[in-house]
């Protein structure tokens, strides 16, 4: 698996929540309230939102599949699942 998205309330405290946790760095911070933090190979992709994000199946989307849920915990999920990269 290469990333996982999830959409917080509030960025800063994720952030921190999750690099002390998982022992990980920021790899990316964007203009928007949101960041990447990981490693070379996997990360975690943070997008700040202050509104309820439905969850819904998505379509394939070249050149990838998307597929996002709510976990259990009222955070929305995206797992992604590129083609053949070998």
């Amino acid at each position: 698996m290469e990333h996982v998205n999830i959409t917080v309330s509030n960025l800063d405290r994720s952030i921190a929540f999750y690099c002390n946790l998982l022992g990980l760095e920021v790899r990316w911070q964007g203009t928007v309230r949101a960041a990447h933090i990981g490693d070379k190979r996997h990360y975690l992709a943070m997008f700040e939102t202050s509104r309820k994000v439905s969850p819904e199946a998505k379509k394939h989307f070249e050149p990838v599949h998307r597929l996002y849920f709510r976990a259990p915990d009222d955070i929305e999920v995206e797992l992604v699942e590129y083609g053949d990269r070998t």
